[in-house]
């Protein structure tokens, strides 16, 4: 019992006078928005809210103010590390003196060896990254750049389904159900359509045509210019994996993407009469979409994208 009660006066002693003792300072000037920390901290002369090496205030709203108490309370903490090693280190020693025991000196060895490997590593971490670079031990968040992450999804809205059904529509009043699997190439053709080859869903060969011979016969200085088609495309939605892409059906087409790009504002260089081509026919065009645009995407189906569904053979 006498044994711990002088370890606890030990301690008490040495937290004593290891605490720093502040006299009582006139309060200082603050405006309204200043946070008045409850006890001053210590810190290095010309730092940032530094005054006569006490840190009291900071003003929340300063870029630079959580960056410097930061870096204060980081010194701190290094203090505190070595001030309870110390304090492990006699009573380590204490422990190994007092007592007559083969296993207490053992015990105490084992502090004061636990508590010098504490110290070394604290103070040595602390002295390897000053040596490398000091600018390590700064938290200085005004060096920080904002960075606008932004993750840009195909607007193709696409087709969760490996088998879907259309409607060929044979005649009048009569439909029939038809299912297409995607990445069928049994299912694909290629025909000209706009002067090009382009390979798709069989089923929408006769819709396509229709649509070709309809901008062919228009005036030539009136005629839209088609530099490049693409149509079947064995694929996902771009950063949609497992949604597969109307394309990989056969039953989307893409016009000039270049000058018809697809983005959160409508840029392409469409005549008004040419999107009209094929939404007459049942097609969908990106170019309506409420959120996302695509203005060179011409869709059959899915239905969210404006397309009819329909087919014919």
């Amino acid at each position: 019992m006498k044994k711990i009660l002088f370890y606890i006066l030990i301690i008490v002693i040495l937290f004593g006078i290891s605490m720093p003792i502040y006299a009582q300072d006139t309060p200082p000037v603050t405006s309204a928005d200043d946070y008045v920390l409850l006890a001053p901290l210590p810190c290095e002369d010309g730092g940032e809210n530094c005054t006569n090496k006490k840190f009291k205030t900071f003003d929340p709203a300063n870029e630079g103010a959580l960056s410097s108490y930061l870096n204060t309370m980081l010194r701190i903490f290094i203090g505190i590390c070595a001030v309870l090693a110390m304090a492990m280190i006699i009573l380590g020693g204490l422990e190994y003196m007092t007592s007559e025991l083969i296993s207490s000196k053992e015990a105490g060895k084992q502090k004061i060896k636990g508590a010098l490997l504490g110290l070394v590593l604290a103070l040595g971490s602390y002295a390897l990254l000053n040596t490398i670079n000091p600018d390590l031990l700064k938290t200085d968040l005004k060096s920080l750049e904002s960075v606008k992450v932004r993750v840009e999804l195909e607007p193709e809205h696409g087709i969760a389904a490996q088998t879907i059904t259309l409607t060929n529509h044979i005649g009048e009043g009569i439909d029939l159900p038809v299912d297409l699997t995607a990445c069928d190439e049994s299912q694909m053709v290629s025909m000209t359509a706009f002067g090009k080859s382009v390979t798709v869903y069989k089923g929408v060969v006769k819709s396509l045509e229709r649509i070709s011979e309809r901008w062919e016969v228009s005036p030539e200085n009136l005629r839209y210019p088609v530099g490049s088609i693409y149509g079947y495309d064995c694929r996902d939605v771009t950063n949609k994996p497992g949604v597969y892409s109307a394309h990989a059906f056969g039953l989307a087409v893409d016009i000039n993407p270049a000058t018809n790009p697809y983005g959160e504002t409508l840029i392409e260089d469409l005549p008004t009469g040419f999107p009209r081509l094929f939404t007459t026919e049942g097609w969908g065009w990106g170019g309506s979409w409420t959120n996302i645009k695509d203005p060179m995407h011409f869709s059959k189906y899915p239905l969210s994208e404006g397309g009819n569904g329909t087919v014919e053979f």
